[in-house]
């Protein structure tokens, strides 16, 4: 029975993004639409090469599509014009109503390129996403089978107009995260490790004598 439901919930949702897809595009823009959705430590090592993306593309409107969780984090960061908060929960099988209208908000985001430089991609999510966007160049990474299955990687594979290839041996996030940018710019780029701006000032009570740094296995976990 629950295999039913989500058989049914996955063929609506489905549905959703294919009529979404069909519907034209308000007021074409060069705009650039970057997609992040995934949690914040990923969010955190992607930094180092999000700055590049404003160089890639100087003159255009950068919009960061982006996990509603960190959403606030990134629009302190300057490397892009303005910041879309998505909660991944209304991307979820379980809620067709909150997928359409907000899919529908992405389709008439007027966008030029959209890119998604995730590697491990997901259907729903991301690859669902960046098809809503309709950007005239919907540019993704090769990536993986680590959440979506051969068959799913297919559908979403044609839902982009340029794939850019990755290695098959496992790197560290920055690594990846850099190789996708050589891939983007078409020149080598050397990943060096995120640097966050002070976003806040501490009272003098609470300021550290010395540097630090904080470790927090678990981040996601719903417990924290």
């Amino acid at each position: 029975m629950r295999r039913l439901v989500k058989t049914l919930f996955s063929w609506v949702c489905r549905r959703i993004d294919w009529l979404v897809s069909k519907g034209g595009l308000t007021c074409p823009q060069s705009c650039v639409a970057l997609i992040r959705l995934d949690a914040i430590g990923d969010f955190i090592l992607w930094i180092d090469s999000a700055k590049e993306y404003r160089r890639l593309y100087p003159s255009q409107k950068i919009t960061l599509i982006a996990n509603a969780a960190w959403a606030d984090l990134a629009k302190q960061l300057p490397y892009w014009d303005e910041v879309w908060p998505v909660d991944i929960r209304h991307l979820g099988l379980g809620q067709p109503l909150r997928r359409w209208q907000l899919l529908r908000q992405i389709s008439k985001g007027g966008f030029d390129t959209a890119i998604q430089p995730t590697f491990s991609r997901a259907l729903m999510q991301g690859d669902s996403v960046i098809r809503a966007t309709q950007a005239r160049q919907r540019i993704g990474s090769v990536g993986d089978l680590a959440i979506d299955s051969a068959t799913e990687r297919i559908t979403g594979n044609r839902w982009y107009t340029q794939l850019l290839p990755a290695s098959t041996s496992p790197l560290m996030e920055l690594q990846r995260n850099a190789e996708f940018i050589s891939h983007l710019a078409g020149a080598p780029y050397q990943a060096s490790l995120p640097q966050l701006p002070g976003l806040t000032t501490l009272p003098t009570p609470l300021k550290p004598k010395v540097p630090y740094f904080i470790v927090f296995p678990g981040g996601s976990w719903s417990g924290r």
